[in-house]
């Protein structure tokens, strides 16, 4: 599982624990203790999501950049067909991307995901987030 989550295209890859995360992204990694920056964004579902209310628990953030596109799916889909290994692992997964939350609710009903998509359409945490 470690392996196709480093593999991921347009990903950046945030695993949050503790109070002090590590950040991940491409070929450059930031000092141990890094704190990963905070922002609330809503999700599919309407409801706003914070990163700070998943202190203490393992998160795979990745970002993306559009809904119903041919490799944002497979992503997606690769991430649904693992949910219930990183259930059993304790992590969370929060994908991002500019699209609106209605985009996001459509696309996870059309393609059966259960994992939160987050509605990021002023791109303020994308570029929070990039190191």
């Amino acid at each position: 599982m470690a392996q196709r989550i480093a593999m991921v295209v347009f990903c950046l890859v945030v695993l949050v624990f503790g109070v002090r995360p590590l950040l991940v992204h491409a070929a450059t990694l930031p000092a141990v203790g890094s704190v990963a920056p905070e922002f609330t964004l809503p999700s599919q579902e309407g409801t706003p999501v914070s990163l700070k209310d998943y202190r203490g628990k393992w998160v795979v953030l990745y970002f993306y950049p559009k809904d119903f596109t041919g490799g944002c799916t497979i992503e997606a889909h690769n991430f649904q067909r693992d949910q219930a290994q990183y259930i059993q692992k304790g992590v969370v997964v929060l994908g991002v991307s500019v699209d609106d939350a209605d985009s996001h609710k459509k696309f996870c009903t059309k393609e059966g995901l259960t994992f939160k998509l987050l509605a990021d359409t002023d791109k303020r945490s994308r570029k929070l987030t990039v190191l």
